[in-house]
């Protein structure tokens, strides 16, 4: 046996473990990804409800089940399924490469190259259809079909995509670089809940947040706030634009809305443990140390270097002092981003109509 038990607990920890290995089971049928300490779209089985049972490590008695698939800390926000993968052929969740950088003190974070833009076309058309879930389902790891997708979804969809004759592509060039961060975002800790994707284009609130929580999970640790730009002038945005966004956070201006937001992505958290106090959790919240900025930019061939990258992220350590923890720079490199973002909003449509059968 994995793990000893009391022998006054032995009985509950043989019927618990039953219980997790029928869900296991059950979630390999539906190509659900392993529990493990994580929370979000999937219910987890709590370390601390398996040492409530007498195990002196739920790791261990965890990794019972499914040792293969337990990976903590290194897996970085990869949820691998439990069982064979089914479907088509080299399945790749993550159809992003992203390459961590690290600018000595700066910050930190990743670049973005398209790695599969057939796999990150579904992916969006799926976000852009409302089904963000499956799509965090396959980013854990799940190779399972989408959902069903009527005409009336299609048309609104795609509707959403079509810029009108004579307008600017720039709101839709914005909504789907934004869709395309949600994906990346979901290289990250295994103890995190990434918000909901927002479905509306030039939506007022903020381009995402991802909070990040301590080991037992009762403890928000971090508040990732997202500022994602796609835009031509990567230098002048994130000076004229961004750096007065994080300004105002930095000074609390904006605290009633972050606390809003933080509250609602906890509500997910509650479902997964009816114990957990969303109150008690935001009280908690050490605002002046969670707080987190995720700078995320498209840039061309002139900021595609080491050199220049870091340059143009300078001002970071200004604008949000502290540790470089809380500085996170993230590119995505595309040349051409105005045609290539109406080229790839092409092939969304057709994806979203390839899901309706229209």
């Amino acid at each position: 046996m994995r793990d000893e038990l009391p022998t006054a607990a032995e009985p509950f920890g043989r019927l618990f473990r039953g219980v997790a290995q029928l869900a296991a089971y059950i979630g390999t049928l539906n190509g659900a990804p392993c529990p493990r300490a994580s929370w979000g779209v999937r219910a987890s089985i709590k370390l601390r409800h398996l040492r409530m049972f007498g195990c002196r490590t739920g790791r261990k008695a965890l990794s019972a089940f499914c040792p293969e698939r337990l990976q903590f800390g290194e897996t970085r926000g990869k949820a691998l399924p439990c069982g064979p993968r089914r479907g088509r052929a080299n399945f790749q969740a993550m159809p992003l490469t992203l390459t961590p950088i690290d600018h000595s003190g700066l910050c930190h974070g990743w670049s973005w190259t398209v790695s599969d833009e057939d796999g990150l076309a579904e992916q969006v058309a799926r976000i852009t259809l409302g089904q963000y879930r499956h799509v965090a389902r396959i980013l854990a790891g799940a190779n399972v079909p989408g959902p069903q997708t009527t005409t009336e979804q299609a048309q609104a969809a795609i509707a959403h995509l079509t810029v009108a004759p004579g307008k600017d592509p720039w709101d839709r060039d914005g909504w789907l670089f934004q869709a395309i961060s949600w994906v990346a975002a979901h290289k990250g800790p295994a103890a995190s809940l990434t918000r909901a994707p927002h479905i509306r284009k030039s939506d007022k609130g903020f381009d995402g947040m991802q909070l990040q929580l301590s080991d037992d999970g009762a403890t928000v640790t971090a508040v990732i706030v997202f500022e994602d730009k796609a835009t031509d002038n990567p230098r002048d945005t994130i000076r004229d634009d961004v750096w007065t966004g994080i300004v105002k956070l930095e000074n609390g201006e904006r605290l009633h809305e972050l606390t809003h937001e933080v509250s609602a992505m906890l509500d997910v958290r509650a479902v997964a443990d009816p114990l957990f106090d969303i109150d008690t959790a935001i009280a908690r919240t050490l605002w002046d140390q969670a707080r987190r900025y995720r700078v995320s930019i498209t840039i061309g061939d002139t900021h595609n270097g080491e050199t220049s990258r870091r340059g143009l992220f300078d001002g970071f350590d200004t604008f949000a002092p502290g540790d470089v923890e809380r500085r996170r720079a993230e590119t995505f490199y595309v040349p051409a981003m105005r045609d290539w973002m109406s080229a790839f909003a092409s092939k969304v449509i057709a994806k979203i109509q390839s899901a309706a059968g229209v």
